[in-house]
């Protein structure tokens, strides 16, 4: 027995010293090794040593370039452990798959298996592992663009690097994360991190991940315009290439040397190289960004030597490997390539197409450098107009200052000034030739530009007059700043020698017009500025009149649209008789921009105006929605209420159960607004109302492109209720699969966002309800027992209406002010026949029941008089209600009105949740929605 495990033991030893040369990144010699071992020991199949060779193998085959063969040994070796329990070697063959799929370019699939990697590293307690999944995992999210996920991958992958405080994992995440910060244009932070790096793996003789340091420096050189230092890098990449035989690391060397070689003006040595990097990407990798770049590259070759043909022929190659990788920067950048050969070929309209395309996409992703290409390419193009070509330069200035490339700012620069100064922006061009004072031409230029400046800004040309003159004047300083509107008409009237002026707005047609003036009444200025038939403004642009007839001398009408207004206009008007000319055209232009000023302090007091009812309404609630508000002489009530004033401050779940209509609401408000949680918000969430997988997202919020349509980040119900309570109206209705994700929140006071990884804690009160027999759910298997006993731990059972005649009284005396006063009539006296109805009904839907029937009486009773037994609802007269088909009319038509009375009360009861309404009725909703059409039943009713 011993001598047979002497050729496994001897095999294990050298499969070990291999996993040192994986370590080191020695593949070739790893590889070798790996070979000899195959020959010599040639280990029996399904083993877990021929299966750890297979791992090795595949790991090797991966690094090299041998993606065939190192997906068919991962596959052996995934076959053999799959079923073992041994987590750990389960978990490094799914990064393995990963580190394939990720070579070619099959992304989706790389991601799926490296987040399995890293749980099963977790499941293995082995952290290092874990940590190089992660680092993995956000280089697929950097391949895909998606830069704030691969940054919190990175930022997890980095805590639990320090957590085993291993500087080379260290090194490794922040090479990475130098890597995005080079894509997002911050170069110089880029630039240390690869430095950092790289002395971490000089020190520790990693010739691998040094070649990606080398590539990472001499291109990030680049892109700051110091080809010296970029070219020095590159050649000793190159060196530490071909020394680790790594192929793919020696394809992005191809197009970043061609990239190079093309900005120095070599164009035949940039053909050369990137043939060889189409080449080589199309052979290890033909579905990856190798190519798409490299082809991408070759066609913006082919502009500088004006060949578009063959330039449109290699974007469209590249374009359609991009659109299946979802490469979004480079499809922006390719927008740009067929936006320069589109306007080649004489296309205007469709070059303008790509490039708006182009620049917003780029914008979108906030990817500097090659929005700055963007914006000059847009101009040199000749598809643009020489304003928007200016505006364009404009903005390429800007970025090129943010992206501190002296290289890319001097490109800029003088081009932007010689545009500005054509088209009279001489403050924009001064500023570009102040920062160019190191230039020979710069002194001369800016004293000239001063001088032009200095004469224009005592003309009528300054168009920033307005501001000037509002912030410099004390009296339209003191007006504007006191967001007092009279005021600030003053100071117009002051500025323009106006004899009347005025604001008239208006929200809708349905609310009144808004109006202040000086000099001038309302309806004088609407005869003006309004259509005496439709009440809409006589026209929708400023207006300069001059005469009238009479004393008038000119009118200036001012039309603007604040957010959330149907118009708004300024009015002025001067006499004759005051002694001033008519408008000038400086008054006017004044007038129009004072509209600006006037909308913002519109838009200003409708905002302080919200914020005031706001916080009444918050006032008044507080107020009214507490404990010795609740309306009851009850005995029983009275005990509950008692009970939850001594509860109410605690953060223990309280369950509330009753029928519909019993005041379950009412009381879960009055516990919040009662409460130390009364400072946090009072959340409700009828899970009855929502579908799980809305219900799931309402609750617990999501991630951007957690599933098809979730186009934002977005926060649910639980963070919204965070330091306050979470109302659970219908518990017993929320599906088995939230119930355990509910169960969670209630132990731990954590969750997850749908998309996310990492949990989120909320300091939330849970107050449950439901008119349900929860314990018979649990006991049908509907609803979790766990749960049941974690929200039911404050128990409070409602008592019905009939169980508690005592309070019908009040409640009605209550109730029938509160109707009164929401419906705007007297209150209605009620005779002693009504009286005897109300107090001897039943009130199967309870207070809300005895609310509605009140409310009924109110609108029925004219005003002053006595309300009458006759304008009670029917269901108070059982011998006449609708079961005694006393009426006339076929044996069809009584069922139908029998039928649509029963669910207009199942409705009611069940207010208005078709799914409650079915069930009271023992029907399915799919009977309910087809009978509520067929009788014309509305949710409203």
């Amino acid at each position: 027995m011993d001598n047979d495990r002497q050729p496994a033991t001897a095999l294990i030893r050298q499969l070990e010293a291999v996993e040192v040369l994986v370590e080191k990144r020695e593949y070739l010699k790893a590889k070798a090794e790996l070979a000899e071992l195959v020959n010599t020991f040639r280990p029996a199949f399904h083993t877990a040593e021929w299966a750890h060779l297979c791992y090795l193998e595949a790991l090797v085959g991966q690094a090299v370039g041998d993606y065939m063969w190192a997906r068919q040994k991962a596959t052996e070796a995934y076959e053999f452990f799959k079923n073992t329990g041994e987590h750990r070697h389960t978990a490094q063959i799914q990064y393995v798959f990963g580190l394939i799929e990720t070579s070619q370019g099959n992304l989706k699939e790389a991601e799926q298996q490296l987040k399995e990697a890293v749980f099963g590293f977790r499941r293995a307690s082995d952290l290092g592992g874990a940590v190089d999944a992660l680092n993995k995992l956000a280089g697929v999210y950097f391949i895909t663009f998606d830069f704030q996920r691969a940054r919190e991958v990175l930022a997890e992958g980095m805590e639990l690097a320090h957590r085993l405080g291993d500087v080379r994992r260290i090194a490794w995440l922040a090479a990475n994360e130098g890597r995005i910060l080079l894509l997002l244009g911050d170069w110089n932070t880029a630039i240390e991190r690869f430095l950092t790096v790289r002395a971490s793996d000089l020190e520790h003789g990693d010739d691998l991940n040094l070649s990606k340091d080398l590539l990472s420096l001499g291109y990030a050189y680049f892109c700051k315009g110091d080809w010296f230092t970029s070219d020095k890098y590159l050649n000793e990449a190159y060196a530490k290439i071909i020394a680790s035989g790594a192929t793919r690391e020696l394809a992005i060397w191809y197009e970043y040397a061609g990239e190079l070689k093309a900005a120095r003006g070599d164009y035949d040595g940039a053909e050369d190289l990137y043939v060889k990097g189409v080449e080589l990407g199309e052979r290890i990798a033909p579905e990856s960004g190798l190519v798409s770049q490299t082809y991408r590259l070759y066609a913006e070759l082919m502009i500088l030597r004006n060949d578009f043909e063959r330039a449109r022929r290699f974007a469209q190659t590249a374009y359609a490997v991009a659109t299946r990788l979802g490469e979004r920067i480079e499809i922006g950048a390719l927008l740009r390539v067929f936006g320069r050969t589109a306007a080649a070929s004489g296309d205007l309209a469709e070059s303008r197409r790509y490039f708006t395309e182009s620049i917003a996409l780029l914008k979108d992703l906030k990817v500097r450098r090659e929005l700055f290409r963007t914006y000059l390419e847009a101009m040199q193009s000749g598809t643009f107009s020489l304003e928007e070509a200016a505006g364009f330069l404009s903005r390429a200035v800007r970025l090129a200052e943010g992206l501190k490339s002296e290289g890319l700012v001097k490109e800029a620069q003088k081009t932007a000034a010689q545009i500005f100064e054509t088209r009279g922006a001489l403050d924009l061009a001064l500023g570009v030739w102040v920062g160019m004072k190191n230039d020979t031409d710069a002194e001369a230029k800016i004293l000239a530009l001063e001088e032009k400046l200095a004469a224009r800004a005592v003309s009528s040309e300054n168009e920033y007059r307005l501001f000037r003159l509002v912030t410099s004047d004390p009296t339209g300083e003191e007006a504007f700043k006191k967001g007092d509107i009279e005021g600030l008409l003053r100071f117009l009237e002051k500025k323009t020698g106006a004899s009347k002026v005025a604001l008239l707005a208006q929200k809708s047609r349905e609310e009144k017009t808004s109006f202040w003036g000086l000099g001038v009444d309302e309806n004088e200025v609407a005869e003006r500025v309004l259509q005496a038939e439709t009440g809409e403004l006589k026209s929708e642009k400023p207006a300069l009149t001059v005469g009238g007839g009479g004393k008038l001398a000119s009118s200036i009408t001012v039309p603007f649209l604040p957010s959330g207004y149907r118009y708004a206009v300024l009015f002025l008007e001067r006499e004759g008789a005051s002694g001033r000319p008519v408008f000038l055209e400086k008054e006017f232009c004044f007038a129009v921009a004072f509209a600006d000023l006037a909308a913002f302090k519109l838009l200003e007091k409708d905002h302080d105006e919200l914020a005031a009812t706001t916080q009444k309404l918050l006032t008044q609630l507080e107020e009214t929605a507490v404990f010795p508000n609740i309306i009851t002489r009850s005995e029983a009530m009275q005990r509950t209420l008692s009970r939850l004033e001594q509860v109410k401050d605690s953060d223990l779940p309280i369950l509330l159960e009753g029928e519909t209509g019993t005041g379950k609401d009412l009381l879960a408000k009055a516990i919040h607004y009662s409460s130390s949680h009364k400072k946090g918000h009072f959340v409700a969430v009828n899970c009855a109302a929502l579908p799980e997988s809305i219900l799931e997202s309402e609750l617990f919020g999501h991630k951007k492109g957690a599933f098809t349509g979730a186009l934002a980040d977005k926060i649910g119900l639980l963070e919204e209720a965070d330091g306050g309570t979470l109302y659970l109206d219908e518990v017993a209705e929320i599906p088995l699969s939230m119930q355990v994700k509910l169960l969670r929140i209630l132990e731990e006071k954590e969750f997850f966002r749908l998309g996310e990884t990492r949990p989120r804690r909320v300091d939330i009160r849970i107050i449950s309800a439901t008119n349900r027999d929860v314990k018979a759910q649990v006991d049908a298997g509907h609803f979790r027992k766990d749960l049941y006993y974690r929200l039911n731990t404050i128990n409070v059972t409602l008592p019905p209406l009939r169980e508690r005649r005592e309070d019908i009284a009040i409640l009605v005396d209550y109730l029938l002010k509160r109707a009164s006063e929401q419906a705007h009539r007297p209150v209605p006296t009620l005779s002693p026949e009504v009286l005897r109805f109300l107090f001897a009904y039943d009130y199967p839907g309870n207070v809300r029941e005895l609310a509605n029937e009140l409310s009924r009486l109110v609108a029925l009773t004219p005003p002053g008089g006595t309300s009458t037994k006759e304008m009670l609802s029917e269901k108070f007269f059982p011998s006449q209600s609708g079961l005694s088909f006393n009426w006339g009319g076929s044996l069809e038509e009584r069922v139908c009105l029998f039928e649509k009375e029963e669910i207009t009360r199942a409705l009611e009861s069940a207010r208005g949740v078709k799914a409650q309404a079915a069930r009271i009725l023992g029907v399915p909703v799919s009977t309910l929605r087809y009978k509520m059409e067929k009788y014309g039943i509305d949710d409203a009713e």
